[in-house]
C-alpha cells in the first residue's frame, strides 16, 4: 500500500511532498512549499466532521499524533478522501522539535469491507 508522506519546518510550513501526497491532496510540492499545511488540505474527523490539526499537536507536545479512527483529507479540488495518518515529530540532536513528518495513507478500499461487514452482521 502507498503512503502519502509531507514534511514541514518548525512552524508547520511545508518543505515537501512525495508524488502520492500531491496525487492524493492536489497540491503540487511547489503550490504547498513554504503554506502551512492546513492552508492547503483539509483534514477532518469523521464522523463528527471536526477538523484535525496533528502537525499543531506534535510541534506543541514533540509527541507523535495517530488518529484513533480513519478520518477525510479534503483534496484542492474537494474531494474527500477517508485515510488513516500519523505525525511524528523531527528532532535535532538536541532534541529540539524542528519539524513534522505527516504519514497518511488511503483507506477507501479498507473502509468499504468494513461498511460490508458490519451491513452483514445485522439481524
Amino acid at each position: 500500500m502507498e503512503t502519502g508522506v509531507i514534511s514541514t519546518d518548525r512552524k508547520g510550513n511545508v518543505l515537501l511532498m512525495n508524488t502520492l501526497a500531491e496525487k492524493m491532496t492536489g497540491w503540487s510540492s511547489e503550490e504547498a512549499a513554504g503554506n502551512h499545511r492546513n492552508s492547503f488540505s483539509g483534514q477532518i474527523d469523521d464522523p463528527t466532521r471536526e477538523r484535525e490539526n496533528s502537525v499543531l499537536k506534535v510541534l506543541v507536545t514533540g509527541e507523535r499524533s495517530e488518529m484513533k479512527k480513519p478520518g477525510i483529507l479534503i483534496s484542492k479540488d474537494g474531494r474527500e478522501i477517508p485515510i488513516e495518518d500519523s505525525a511524528a515529530a523531527v528532532k535535532d540532536v538536541h532534541g529540539d522539535t524542528t519539524g513534522v513528518v505527516i504519514v497518511f495513507r488511503d483507506c477507501t478500499e479498507n473502509r468499504g469491507k468494513t461498511e460490508k461487514d458490519r451491513i452483514s452482521q445485522l439481524p
